[in-house]
């Protein structure tokens, strides 16, 4: 078939889908079926690379959110962790093993647990932060009840779009942050892996893409 053709065909497809409201996954299928009986192949679109932070903007977001305490332990917890903000939502104060200096991530992306290293600068915080509390949530509301997710989410970009930053940031780039830390320090690609919760090493390969040599010492620094 034609370029122009499976043009064509696409956005008939489009059009169809719009027309009867098809289900994400009754509209795979459809494309899935016409693919194999035609030969029709749907081009698929440009897949840029994820934006991170480097340690200037690291120390600009830290320094400019530090006056709101929760929220900047909350930013700071998600760039030394790489937890998903949903991770970080439901991660408990008995979570946290201080004496082995690591957190459990309980039913993370794929209901898998994980643990994660806590750095000892973000453990003092977080102990500072729980001030003896030994239960609950640990970054919940001061009642003791749990934040919802996108309650999360909307304190960390309205910090990110205080800082201004010329680059696409979401809550997400500050785990691409963290991958980015652990690649430049040559901690194996694999070991990345783990730590990030990934279930296809395919997934975490896209960091060794980004370029990380330039920061990693001044990165690290910053970290501890």
């Amino acid at each position: 078939m034609s370029k122009k053709k499976q043009t064509a065909a696409i956005e008939a497809f489009r059009q169809l889908r719009s027309k009867y409201n098809l289900s994400p996954a009754e509209f795979r299928y459809v494309c899935k079926m016409v693919r194999e009986l035609d030969g029709l192949q749907i081009p698929k679109g440009r897949k840029s690379l994820p934006d991170f932070l480097n340690p200037a903007e690291i120390y600009h977001l830290l320094d400019i959110s530090k006056e709101a305490h929760f929220d900047n332990l909350l930013i700071e917890s998600l760039i030394k962790t790489g937890l998903r903000i949903q991770e970080a939502n439901n991660l408990l104060v008995s979570d946290l093993d201080f004496g082995a200096n690591q957190l459990k991530v309980r039913q993370g992306k794929g209901s898998k647990d994980r643990y994660v290293p806590m750095a000892h600068s973000l453990q003092r915080r977080l102990l500072t932060f729980l001030n003896g509390r030994t239960s609950g949530y640990v970054f919940c509301k001061p009642d003791g009840r749990k934040y919802s997710k996108r309650m999360l989410q909307l304190k960390v970009t309205k910090w990110l779009e205080k800082a201004a930053f010329s680059k696409k940031l979401s809550t997400h780039s500050l785990r691409h942050t963290f991958a980015c830390a652990c690649l430049a320090r040559r901690v194996p690609i694999e070991k990345v892996k783990d730590l990030m919760g990934h279930s296809d090493i395919k997934v975490t390969q896209i960091y060794a893409k980004l370029e990380t040599g330039a920061f990693k010492d001044d990165f690290l620094r910053l970290m501890e």
